[in-house]
This record gives structure tokens, sequence and C-alpha cells, in this order.
């Protein structure tokens, strides 16, 4: 038995049929090409609002220097491997090490290391999430949604239309924690609304309402929310950063107040009055 199991793995390299050693008129398959190797993506987030400044290395190069709070980088693509991750925190007389270990990443996956906690509350360190790195499907936008705002509640996220109000009755995409995601899910590209209350407020009190956003065909995004540092909120305990792969963008609540300064640059323009919405 042994035997013939053998002779059928030697015959099975050929395209036709000859296994006789006399037979001179063998000829070879077409060789069974390697296994292709996936690479992988790795992004960071710095998403503590008490801590410096980061550093991140892998292994042992600087690979994304002084990412500050609410800025996350471009998606790094590399082999699949273990890596030493190391992030450093840049303070005064001397940076100081917050993580540093080894990470086993597999091909086929984006990872995102996001730096989060507090540094106080000596919670700081990283949370690692994955996801499949797959197409996205013709037409439609990709979000992954991670919950790291520690001082945020659990909370309800709604997404719909632009118009449409939150009513009783009314289910949200999900219900989540500090540290938990949602998703990944696809959507129609489309204008959007991003929404979050209190997790099973029966008023669906709202603490984040992003206005209309626009998530485009092909957008696959990380989305991580983070505690709200904008002067001028303070009421509003969460703002969202998304991950797009090239670079990050702060989504802040839509009723976040701006601030706008005018200077007169022109020697000889005369006085001038400054108009905003009609009104000087």
């Amino acid at each position: 038995m042994k035997n013939f199991t053998k002779l059928i793995a030697v015959c099975s390299v050929f395209l036709f049929a000859g296994c006789d050693s006399d037979d001179q008129n063998i000829v070879e398959g077409t060789p069974i090409p390697p296994p292709v190797t996936l690479p992988l993506k790795l992004q960071v987030l710095h998403a503590s609002p008490d801590a410096p400044e980061v550093n991140v290395f892998v292994n042992g190069d600087l690979t994304l220097p002084e990412v500050d709070y609410k800025t996350g980088s471009g998606a790094l693509e590399l082999p699949p491997a273990v890596y030493g991750v190391r992030i450093e925190g840049i303070v005064p007389g001397g940076n100081v090490d917050v993580f540093d270990g080894e990470l086993s990443l597999v091909g086929g996956f984006i990872y995102t290391v996001v730096a989060a906690g507090s540094v106080a509350d000596e919670t700081f360190g990283p949370l690692i999430i994955q996801q499949q790195d797959a197409p996205v499907t013709a037409g439609s936008a990709r979000v992954f949604v991670l919950h790291g705002a520690e001082g945020a509640p659990e909370v309800d996220v709604y997404v719909t239309d632009p118009d449409t109000e939150l009513a009783p009755g009314l289910a949200p995409l999900g219900t989540f924690a500090y540290t938990e995601t949602l998703g990944p899910v696809e959507v129609d590209a489309a204008d959007y609304r991003i929404r979050v209350t209190g997790a099973g407020d029966p008023d669906q009190t709202v603490i984040f309402d992003s206005g209309s956003i626009t998530l485009a065909d092909g957008d696959d995004l990380t989305i991580v929310a983070v505690t709200n540092t904008v002067v001028g909120a303070p009421e509003q305990p969460i703002s969202l950063v998304a991950l797009n792969g090239a670079g990050s963008l702060e989504i802040l609540t839509a009723d976040t107040p701006t601030q706008l300064q005018a200077v007169h640059a022109s020697p000889d323009a005369g006085l001038v009055d400054i108009l905003v919405d009609g009104g000087v």
C-alpha cells in the first residue's frame, strides 16, 4: 500500500500518463507555482488625551516620528513576520517606553495599533485590532469602528441618511464599550449621519452628531472614537478619528463652534468690511 501511494505521488507530476521507467515519451506538466505570500498593513493612532507625542519603532527603526494625539499614520505595507514594536513617549529629560513587545503579524490583514488610555491613571498602552484586507465592493464603502475613549460610557451608534430623525424603535447599528469594535461593515457609497447616544438611553440623548458626511465609493475606513478635547464643545465627550490608509482626519460633532480671523494685508486697498453670512 505504501508503494502504491508513492507511485501515485510520482505520477501526479506528469501531464500525461506513463509511469513506466522505460517510456521515453514522458511529458512533464506545468510546474506548480509557489504559494502567494500576501503582505500586511500596519497603521498607528495616538488616542490618549494626556500622553505626549510618541515615536514608533518597528524592528528598531524609527518608523513613525512625533505622532501627536488624534493623529493617525498611513498604512505601512510589510511582509508577514514577527515584528518588534516599540512606542516611546517624548518627554523632557529623556523619552520613556510605553510599549515594547513582539507582534506576530499575518499577511492579508490590516493591523491598527492604537495608543490609548491615560498616563495619569496608569492605563496608557496599546490596543491592537485587525481586519481582513480585502477589496471593497464596487459602489460601497467599508467602516470598522473602535471605541477608544476610555472615559466615555457604553454607547449606541446610529448610522442613517442625513435627514432621518432618531425615534423610538429605530435600531442602532450596534452597541459597544471601551476597547470593543463594530464591523467591519459595508454600506452603499452615499451621504450619512453618525449619531451616538448612551447605551439603552430611552430618550436617545445625542452625545455626538457628525452632521452630513460623505462615504465615497471605495472608502475603507478605520474609525476610532476618542476623548474630545476641542475647546468650545466640552459637553461632547467624544470625537471621531478616521484612518483611510494614507493618514487621518478628525470628525467633530456638527455643532462644534469654529473660529475665524481676518487680516487686512493690502497696503493700498483702504478700509474694508468683513462680511459673514451677509452681515458685517
